[in-house]
């Protein structure tokens, strides 16, 4: 998005690949909308899934909520975020140059970096939680082989679609291979857990407080 709305983050990417993203043409710099609108809806979905937690919270056991080890990630990231946005903005509006080398488009691969790292370790929290519950209650296993398939899919469609295109053209908000065999994995993790792992034991899912 900042890329694509961003005059300052357009402008460095310009003047560091002149080449690739000629300043005079704003729309060398490849966005894809329809993966931008398709992220917009998962984050809708995502701010109805938290509300249902919300609603739903009385009835969590104790490995349900959000962790300390969660918290404190959410606070480093969001820390950085803060540490190197004030730093590429440092010099501003007299020069675009960042403190200790941090451009403002350093700022945003950093986040960029972060998001696909946190994204391809979306499913760990669930694999932790059906590990300690013994069980996959709450898990659809619709829902695990939708999810899937949706990965698989992604991955090939990057794989297959963007074959041949030289990489300064690739869209900056396309899923990195990594993300999506990470979440493969993860995913044939769940469904194991689900199918044959903790087939016939017994739960331990203690009610929260």
């Amino acid at each position: 998005m900042n890329y694509l709305w961003s005059p300052l983050a357009r402008s460095q990417l310009s003047k560091r690949f002149p080449l690739f993203y000629p300043s005079n043409e704003p729309s060398a710099i490849p966005i894809s909308i329809s993966l931008l609108f398709k992220d917009a809806i998962h984050l809708y979905t995502c701010a109805l899934v938290l509300r249902q937690l919300q609603i739903y919270r009385s009835t969590k056991n104790i490995y349900q909520g959000v962790s300390t080890i969660c918290t404190t990630l959410i606070a480093i990231v969001f820390s950085f975020g803060i540490f190197t946005y004030a730093c590429s903005c440092y010099n501003l509006p007299a020069g675009d140059s960042g403190r200790f080398g941090i451009f403002f488009v350093e700022h945003v691969n950093y986040l960029w970096v972060i998001a696909n790292i946190i994204q391809s370790a979306k499913y760990v929290p669930q694999i932790c939680l059906n590990w300690m519950g013994l069980c996959t209650k709450g898990v659809s296993s619709k829902y695990i082989l939708l999810s899937l398939f949706s990965e698989i899919a992604v991955g090939l469609c990057s794989a297959f679609l963007l074959q041949g295109t030289e990489f300064y053209k690739k869209p900056y908000n396309f899923t990195p291979a990594f993300v999506s065999l990470s979440n493969v994995l993860c995913l044939s993790c769940m469904f194991y857990q689900a199918q044959y792992l903790y087939q016939g034991k017994k739960p331990y899912l203690p009610r929260g407080k």
